[in-house]
């Protein structure tokens, strides 16, 4: 991960059902660096065992002595927003 000096320490994100982004927090879209932002939450999706993808996912991140990654994924909706049933999950990439 050559860029990774130039990703913010913290930022969370979104993905809905199909693990495509919702929204990013922490980086602004018109920051020159959101599309390295971008290609790393992509990447984690692809990679298919670092993120997980219910009916929504959330997830925090946090770049010191390594990745973090502190997530939680929807995997049951319920009939209101407060009654969707969630499963977390942590990831550490090291470098």
């Amino acid at each position: 991960m050559k860029d990774l000096h130039l990703i913010p320490k913290f930022f969370e994100f979104e993905l809905d059902n199909e693990g495509l982004i919702n929204s990013v927090d922490g980086i602004d879209d018109t920051d020159e660096r959101y599309p390295i932002v971008e290609s790393l939450i992509i990447g984690w999706v692809e990679s298919e065992d670092l993120i997980e993808i219910g009916e929504k996912t959330e997830c925090k991140v946090w770049i010191e002595n390594g990745i973090f990654i502190q997530g939680r994924v929807c995997i049951e909706l319920g009939d209101d927003w407060d009654t969707d049933v969630w499963e977390d999950f942590e990831r550490h990439i090291e470098l």
